[in-house]
């Protein structure tokens, strides 16, 4: 890629998915791609600003970057050395990587950062999590005792089992299925952990 013209190698740059920008040993811009100046809504590149100026109006931005340089700081100067953070502005996620570059003496050559939108991913876990939440408090409410078997352990039960069967849901956590049956009653419970569809069970 170093042989390609100049032109050519600033329209791949600017081409690339993640945001990329890159910073010199103290931390000021000297160049950002397309993505880059729209995950930051940003119309011009802020050429020769610091960090702090430039991501003014994402104050995460900066502070991760800064975290990330001072502890690359403590590795050697005379290799290339990555570290990884996570970054929260106020309508996006990012994984951000911050690669430094090598330099001469205790200074490194330069960094370069990278900007992953973790956006949809994070805000389908948050609403995944949300319709856990949801359900766990409805079931929790409900008159019926209901568990949920994983492998034969207890992975899930309500307050309403709990009450039933005279033990905290913290302890039938730490049972099996095949603990709430009597001796004689163990193939039945082997039954009803393998019968298709089992998972839930309602009591």
């Amino acid at each position: 890629m170093h042989n390609l013209p100049s032109a050519t190698r600033a329209a791949i740059f600017d081409y690339l998915a993640h945001g990329v920008i890159t910073l010199d040993s103290d931390l000021r811009v000297t160049a950002m791609n397309a993505a880059a100046r729209r995950f930051l809504n940003l119309v011009t590149v802020p050429l020769g600003q610091p960090t702090h100026h430039a991501f003014a109006h994402c104050p995460p931005l900066h502070d991760v970057t800064v975290a990330l340089a001072t502890s690359a700081a403590s590795e050697a100067s005379s290799a290339v050395s990555e570290a990884t953070a996570s970054a929260e502005l106020p309508d996006r996620y990012f994984d951000i990587r911050l690669v430094t570059l090598a330099g001469d003496g205790d200074r490194p050559g330069g960094y370069i950062l990278y900007l992953n939108d973790v956006t949809a991913h994070r805000q389908a876990e948050r609403a995944r999590a949300q319709a856990d939440a949801r359900y766990r408090a409805l079931v929790d409410n409900m008159v019926e005792g209901v568990l949920v078997v994983e492998g034969g352990a207890l992975s899930f039960v309500n307050e309403a089992l709990a009450d039933l069967l005279g033990y905290t849901p913290a302890a039938l956590l730490a049972m099996n299925l095949a603990d709430l049956f009597d001796p004689e009653e163990q193939a039945f419970a082997a039954a009803l952990q393998d019968a298709p569809g089992a998972g839930a069970i309602r009591a």
